[in-house]
């Protein structure tokens, strides 16, 4: 029997009971003990001796944390927590108890940050040649083939990953509550790709008190002996994990082991506790300066200076770094151990030593008798971070996925180190072992610590839990086994779990998962506060009255948010913020309005019209909060509606609840990103379409909700026919639209059919959006939209005006531009018409070279600066293009001034942008090119200075997925370098700038119109930097090469690299060699371009420059008169390289 009936039952009985009183009876019927028996709770009252709002959360009643269903006079603009299922720790037998559900409950990772953390290892990601391994070069084989004529294979060794990982487990009990740590670090260490094998060994102490390895992280009988690791390739690395309390690293086993890896291999020990406590371990850290001279060195060759001079260094030792588990600990090391020149860092060190006899242990450390002095104890010691923690735990049972649960709601930013702390304190202590460890505070100590924790923020944490299970049940990898109380079954209670509640999850979520739950669902869904109905009316009667009133609740609120038509389907949007805020008065109508909804539904039964309404109402509250609860039930409700409502033919109801259902799976996907929602989406959409009457004036909402599902699942899969299905539901939508909503549609269907032109390059369809949006800025009335309608018709035309070069486009874009600039609203719409009236003035200068168009973007830019707030997008955007618009006017017309500017707006805008901003990288680079634009003008050092700087920080400020910009800005930064190096004869500076610009080779495929470039500058530099002759002729050859190759023997970027090594080589003192490549580049200038080129007539000036420190006076003064000459003759008197040349004629005589 339902509660339905039941209910029914009772009233033809004569009893008057209202559902809630009858589902609050039967509740309270299993949970009293049998008849005869009494049972004292024994609890005190809470306590008073602290503050007011301050009491242990485990002796606060039941009423703190379960909110009432019935909304308050004036409520809080938050979703109430309605049918609120509360979550225990299964007991520690394993059972969940009499009444009771075993759930599995999303988990946190243990391991934040792993981004950030594999990025922090990059340095690592290097690929060598490997010797012992080799394949056939097809290409070199093929050119020896053809070049001697002789049939051999060319062999080259394979590249391959640089190092290999072996992280080290320490087996001991104390590391237990680590070990999901050090599997989510070893999944970061595989996914990072940059090793050629990571394998894990546990670390066991064997009865004879030595140390073994086994496989994997389980114990082996036989354990094998830890020599297996040294590699002598050296091309291994080895972490060892460990929290370094254990007996080994007190009886000097530890250090023994880690000597002698570290003669041959890089070690590190990566430490799960806080640096705080390393002195309460094993390890004797010591602080300094940690520098290398290679890439990958062993400890052994590592050089370590400690901070406190006194403290002298074990001189037989070796240094073993040890790291917190954190990126900012990781990312020095990496350079430390993968820079090819070396690096250095401050870092913490043990040294290891051979073993000569145990080690003295630490005395114990007594622990405080009363749980006052512990908890004092603990927090003078303790970080702050790791106190809240501790007090925040005192309010929920212990194993380490809720330890990990709190940090992550409560204190998100706090690291696994602050864990630690807490498990370390002496506080704790384990209840239960097993694969579910359960813990428990000291006798006294949860009692004292709980007296620190704010019933409000306790009240926070079951909320923010219950949240945290809400958004994730059934989506995460990582889960942990919990207890909610079920129905009765025998009509006695039972105990459902361990410990207090530490959360709750609602009755729709319980509800989708079926069987008992749903059962307890449907016992008690029904709440909140009496109706003034007559008792005596007939169910029917009682559930439409119901009805209408709820009906009347939902048309009021929907008036006040979509307006008074009723017909059409609200807009999507996700309550992501957007908008005005809602009132509380709209949120406890809607409240109101599902209670209501779901009393009906209790009282007559399962009807498509409540069922319809419920779906709608609980889709709206979850537009206002956001409250991912809603969306599940509306979804769990609505698959079952929407059978009902085909079966009982009710075609009102199919198509409202096929359009609120499409609007649900909408929102789930712009949260998810699943196509399963979205297909499903424009499926019940077209069902609510072909369900739609001809004449039914929600037709044109019915296409425009399908125009854009289709267009949305084009942005996701790409597949064309849905962006036709598109075009062709916004055209019909257009034809079926009053006259107010016409533009509205005309213009989306402008856009549809510029992103089909984007694809497929059609003409028609760029035509036909542009008649579109003509039509809607004809039909557009309102300046609040127009100036929109305005900046989109401009946009086209200039997208046709980059295919068709029409200058009649572009001036036809500018004028519409202006338009909106003058009609737009002050703020950001009108900085947005701003921003695209500048750039197409600056189009317009690049396409005719007009100064008035360049002078007019210039002022735009520097107009919407003074005109935006400082932190608006607009701001430093503006600020940005107008430094990039003064650089290019600098260079036409010389002005100081310009680049002055430039300069300065460079620097307001950086310093209007937060490091992590997307842009800034791009910011800090425009700086660079201000000031060296600005050095190469002025000569001043300071300038350069700054460029350099400028261009290191945005290289490092670039992610690793974005390699072409990081490339950019490297060989930014190495020709800055090189620049500094020839002005003050900087070897450093000069070695800087070879290990950027290799950097940014390597970075470039070959495909790169900048590769060659790079690869130029790179052998130049290396040469200048004192490449043995030999090398430098085969770096110079290969160059060439490779130039010839991708471009062709005589291309005048070719011939260029050919006069710029040549002139390298000139300058190395590589006299014959730069004649030779001189020479033959002066040949093939001449002969490509003609003896009066001036790239020519430049080779031919390096080459008598070559001639002369050859001591071959005569050939050289003949080459340079015959230069001279061309140059009077093509150049002027007055050029500078005519002068040049005149003058160095002049010196010779």
């Amino acid at each position: 029997m339902n509660l339905a009936r039941f209910v029914s039952a009772l009233a033809d009985a004569g009893v008057a009971a209202e559902p809630r009183e009858v589902a609050e009876a039967l509740w309270l019927a299993q949970h009293l003990p049998p008849s005869g028996e009494t049972e004292s709770t024994g609890q005190d009252s809470p306590r008073t001796d602290r503050a007011g709002d301050v009491a242990p959360i485990s002796e606060l009643p039941d009423e703190e944390f379960e909110p009432t269903a019935a909304p308050a006079p004036n409520p809080r603009p938050s979703h109430p927590a309605q049918n609120q299922h509360p979550l225990h720790l299964p007991q520690q037998n394993g059972s969940t108890g009499t009444g009771a559900q075993s759930i599995m409950l999303p988990a946190t990772d243990a391991l934040p940050g792993k981004l950030t953390l594999g990025r922090a290892l990059r340095f690592l990601k290097r690929q060598v040649p490997d010797t012992r391994r080799l394949v056939l070069d097809e290409e070199l084989t093929a050119s020896r083939i053809a070049e001697d004529g002789t049939w051999l294979p060319e062999l080259r060794p394979v590249t391959d990953r640089w190092l290999d990982v072996a992280l080290v487990v320490d087996a001991e009990l104390s590391m237990q509550p680590w070990q999901p740590l050090v599997k989510e670090l070893r999944a970061v260490l595989q996914n990072l790709g940059a090793f050629r094998d990571v394998r894990t060994w546990s670390l066991h102490s064997a009865a004879s008190g030595r140390l073994g390895l086994s496989c994997g992280t389980t114990h082996s009988r036989r354990l094998r002996a830890p020599a297996e690791l040294i590699d002598p390739t050296r091309r291994r690395l080895v972490l060892v994990v460990s929290d370094c309390v254990g007996a080994p690293w007190h009886n000097g086993a530890a250090s023994d082991l880690l000597f002698r890896w570290a003669q041959t291999m890089p070690v590190a020990i990566l430490q799960p506790l806080p640096q705080r406590m390393w002195q309460r371990t094993g390890l004797r850290p010591v602080g300094g300066r940690l520098s290398s001279s290679r890439a990958g060195a062993d400890n052994a060759h590592l050089r370590f200076i400690p901070h406190q001079r006194r403290r002298k260094p074990n001189p037989s030792g070796t240094p073993v770094p040890i790291l917190q588990i954190e990126p900012e600990w990781l990312r020095p090391w990496a350079g430390l151990v993968g820079s090819d020149t070396g690096g250095s860092m401050d870092s913490a060190v043990t040294f290891t030593v051979p073993a000569a006899g145990p080690t003295p242990a630490e005395p114990a450390r007594l622990a405080p008798r009363r749980p006052v002095d512990h908890v004092k104890a603990f927090r003078g010691g303790a970080t702050a971070d790791a106190f809240r923690l501790a007090s925040y735990l005192t309010a929920v049972p212990l194993n380490l996925a809720i330890m990990r649960l709190v940090q992550r709601t409560m204190l998100p930013a706090s690291r696994p180190s602050h864990l630690a702390e807490v498990l370390l304190s002496g506080m704790l202590r384990t209840a239960s072992g097993g694969a579910d460890t359960r813990y428990e505070f000291v006798e006294g100590v949860r009692e004292e610590l709980a007296g620190h924790l704010a019933r409000s923020d306790a009240r926070r944490l079951r909320s923010e839990l219950s949240r945290f299970f809400a958004d994730r049940l059934g989506l995460s990898v990582r889960e942990f086994r919990a207890a909610t109380s079920g129905p009765a079954e025998t009509g006695q209670g039972g105990s459902i779990g361990t410990g207090p509640a530490f959360g709750s999850l609602p009755a729709a979520l319980l509800a989708r998962l079926g069987g008992r739950f749903r059962e307890l669902v449907e016992l008690f869904e029904v709440d909140g506060p009496q109706l003034s109905l007559q008792n005596n009316a007939p169910l029917p009667e009682r559930a439409e009255e119901l009805v209408m009133a709820a009906d009347q609740l939902l048309a009021s609120v929907w008036a006040e948010l979509y307006g008074p038509d009723d017909q059409p389907a609200p807009k999507h949007f996700s309550g992501d913020g957007e908008g005005e805020p809602r009132s509380g008065n709209e949120l406890a109508a809607v409240a109101e309005a599902i209670r209501l909804y779901r009393r009906a539904l209790a009282v007559g039964g399962q009807q498509p019209r409540p069922l319809a309404g419920l779906v709608r109402t609980l889709r709206i509250r979850h537009a206002l909060t956001d409250a991912q609860a809603d969306l599940q039930e509306a979804l769990a409700i609505g698959a079952e509606a929407l059978s009902i409502a085909a079966e009982w033919r009710d075609l009102a109801c199919e198509v409202s609840l096929c359009v609120d259902l499409a609007e649900l799976r909408l929102a789930r996907f712009d949260r998810r990103g699943s196509t399963i929602d979205l297909n499903e989406g424009v499926r019940l959409l077209l069902r609510a379409s072909d369900l739609t009457e001809p004449g039914d004036p929600a037709r044109q909402e019915r296409y425009t909700a399908l125009a854009r599902a289709f267009r949305l699942r084009f942005d996701r899969t790409g597949t064309l026919s849905d962006l036709d299905e598109a075009v062709s539901m916004y055209q019909q939508a257009v034809a079926f639209a009053s006259s107010g909503e016409q533009p509205r549609l005309l213009t989306d269907l402008a856009g549809t059919l510029r992103t089909r032109f984007d694809f497929l390059r059609s003409p028609i369809d760029l035509g036909e959006a542009l008649d579109a949006q003509r039509k809607a800025v004809a039909a557009a009335t309102d300046d609040a939209e127009r100036w929109r309608f305005l900046v989109g018709l401009a946009d086209l035309l200039r997208t046709r005006f980059e295919m068709r070069g029409s200058q009649h486009d572009l001036d036809e874009a500018l004028n519409l531009y202006r338009q909106a600039v003058s009609i737009a609203p002050p703020g950001a719409d009108r900085l947005q018409s701003l921003s695209a009236l500048s750039s197409a003035a600056a189009t317009r200068f690049l396409h005719t070279g007009d100064t008035a168009d360049l002078d007019e973007a210039v002022e735009l830019n520097a107009y919407a600066a003074e005109t935006s707030r400082v932190g608006d997008p607009a701001h430093a955007g503006s600020l940005f293009a107008m430094s990039r618009l003064l650089l290019t006017r600098f260079g036409r017309s010389g002005d100081a001034d310009d680049v002055n500017r430039a300069v300065r707006a460079s620097r307001r805008a950086l310093e209007t942008t937060p490091p992590y901003h997307p842009d800034h990288a791009a910011y800090l680079e425009q700086l660079g090119i201000a000031t060296r634009t600005r050095f190469d003008n002025e000569g001043d050092p300071l300038d350069l200075v700054e460029a350099i700087d400028a261009y290191r920080r945005a290289a490092d400020a670039t992610p690793a997925d974005e390699p072409t910009c990081r490339a950019r800005y490297l060989t930014e930064l190495g020709e800055s370098l090189r620049l500094r190096s020839e002005d003050s004869a900087g070897h450093v500076d000069l070695g800087a700038a070879i290990a950027a610009l290799r950097e940014a080779t390597e970075l470039s495929p070959r495909e790169d119109p900048a590769f060659l470039h790079r690869l130029l500058l790179l052998t130049s530099l290396r040469i200048l930097a004192g490449l043995p002759l030999d090398e430098a002729r085969d770096e110079t050859r290969t160059t060439i090469d490779l130039h010839e190759g991708l471009l062709g023997e005589d291309h005048p970027s070719t011939l260029k690299a050919r006069v710029d090594l040549g002139s390298t080589l000139l300058r190395a003192g590589h006299l014959v060699q730069a004649e030779h490549e001189l020479a033959a580049a002066r040949a093939a200038l001449t002969r490509t371009l003609g003896p009066d080129d001036p790239a020519a007539l430049a080779a031919r000036f390096q080459h008598a420059s070559a001639l002369t420190g050859l001591n071959r006076r005569a050939e050289a003064r003949k080459e340079l008169t015959e230069v001279l000459e061309s140059q009077i003759r093509t150049l002027g008197t007055d050029h500078p390289d005519t002068i040049e040349t005149r003058a160095t004629l002049a010196n010779w005589r």
